[in-house]
């Protein structure tokens, strides 16, 4: 069983990929924060799919998330990263920290589930 945990502000967006990945027989968890999600996340997630550009209450982006998941978890729990604003320069910062793959959005179902997939 392959359980991941969806970090995404967009409460639509969170819904919808549980939703997919749930019909696909994953196991899918989902907060909106990057705070909620480190408390939550343990050894028993297999994968974190998260947006990179997240509004939250504490300013932490996609970024910081995947630095704290990289020290505190190292290679254990890979990331794959949603975004619309990819740049080469956020893509070389994120190799370093554990990111397995890379989403681009706008992205559709049959990508989503091939990343996972892999």
């Amino acid at each position: 069983m392959v359980k991941i945990l969806i970090v995404n502000d967009d409460k639509m967006v969170r819904k919808m990929l549980e939703s997919v990945l749930s019909r696909k027989g994953y196991v899918s968890v989902s907060t909106a924060g990057t705070e909620k999600a480190l408390e939550i996340l343990d050894t028993t997630f297999n994968y974190v799919l998260t947006d990179l550009d997240l509004k939250s209450k504490n300013h932490h982006d996609g970024m910081w998330l995947v630095r704290q998941i990289s020290a505190k978890f190292g290679k254990q729990i890979p990331v794959i990263i949603m975004s619309g604003f990819l740049t080469r320069d956020n893509v070389d910062e994120m190799k370093n920290f554990e990111v397995c793959y890379f989403l681009q959005k706008p992205f559709s179902i049959k990508e989503l589930i091939s990343v996972v997939k892999k």
